[in-house]
């Protein structure tokens, strides 16, 4: 039987050419460039009159408007 080493260099040898056919050879090329630091431009938000928040939508629509207030607690977990 042959040695743990000279079985995997074999199965390397047979593999390899076996997954660069399956795959194709050179078909990924070099790794992209990483962008450090590069400005987001985002697209300005316009400043429209008709924008209203939840309570005056609730008092338009005659809707409810839910608030919940948790209490907070102090002195540890257990308070």
């Amino acid at each position: 039987m042959a040695s743990r080493p000279s079985r995997l260099a074999n199965i390397g040898r047979e593999s390899f050419p076996l997954v660069d056919i399956y795959y194709g050879e050179g078909t990924f090329g070099p790794a992209p460039k990483k962008q450090y630091n590069v400005p987001t431009q985002y697209a300005p938000i316009p400043s429209d009159e008709n924008v209203i928040d939840s309570k005056k939508a609730a008092q338009k629509y005659r809707g409810m408007l839910v608030v919940d207030y948790c209490k907070k607690k102090f002195g540890g977990w257990r308070s």
